[in-house]
């Protein structure tokens, strides 16, 4: 957005013939303000959502992101991240997951995984929008849990698998099942537990 800005005033520029000298040296200094603020900041830009996609997939990470949704998820990362914590580049990540994967036939590469804000600091997950569970943190928080469980299953979707995300009571976490579709097994192929206070921000 500050670039933009600053382009857009140079454009401007262009018009002098048009506007006075007094605009002209005011829209200037306006510039040079801009670029001073621009130099002493760190920015996050649509170019490290690019860079994160291309880390976690390689060349072919446009199979797996809509770029056009790059934007979107940096403006709402900005909007919504904790100014105590700050931004880093595996909060880029969560975003990049969470905002800009592509729809992978019929379904999406969240695997069903989504949430519910009830409020700032309570979220319901839900998966294939049936809750499973209720978690008492911040959106990051949800939202790096969600990463998480995607990452384990990924590891793991063949066309013959299941997953089923789970919630016992009483206890403090989820736990993801995998098994294999027909299976006879009494076991799944993998499982992994979740701590929700391994969440907690």
């Amino acid at each position: 957005m500050l670039y933009k800005a600053i382009s857009d005033l140079k454009d401007l520029l262009s018009w002098s013939d048009r506007i006075g000298s007094d605009e002209t040296n005011e829209i200037n200094n306006i510039i040079k303000n801009l670029e001073t603020v621009r130099n002493h900041c760190i920015i996050w830009s649509i170019e490290d959502f690019k860079a994160a996609a291309i880390e976690k997939r390689g060349d072919s990470w446009r199979d797996y992101y809509d770029e056009s949704k790059f934007e979107e998820a940096l403006e709402r990362m900005i909007r919504k991240h904790d100014a105590n914590i700050g931004i880093c580049w595996e909060t880029v990540k969560i975003y990049l997951d969470e905002y800009c994967m592509k729809e992978k036939e019929g379904d999406s590469y969240n695997f069903g995984i989504t949430y519910v804000g009830n409020d700032e600091e309570n979220y319901t997950l839900l998966h294939n929008n049936i809750s499973v569970a209720t978690i008492h943190t911040g959106e990051d928080g949800v939202l790096a849990l969600i990463s998480d469980i995607n990452k384990m299953i990924s590891n793991f979707i063949y066309e013959n698998t299941v997953i089923e995300i789970k919630n016992d009571d009483g206890l403090l976490g989820i736990i993801v099942d995998i098994w294999e579709k027909g299976a006879e097994e009494d076991e799944p192929i993998a499982t992994q537990c979740f701590w929700f206070e391994d969440y907690i921000n």
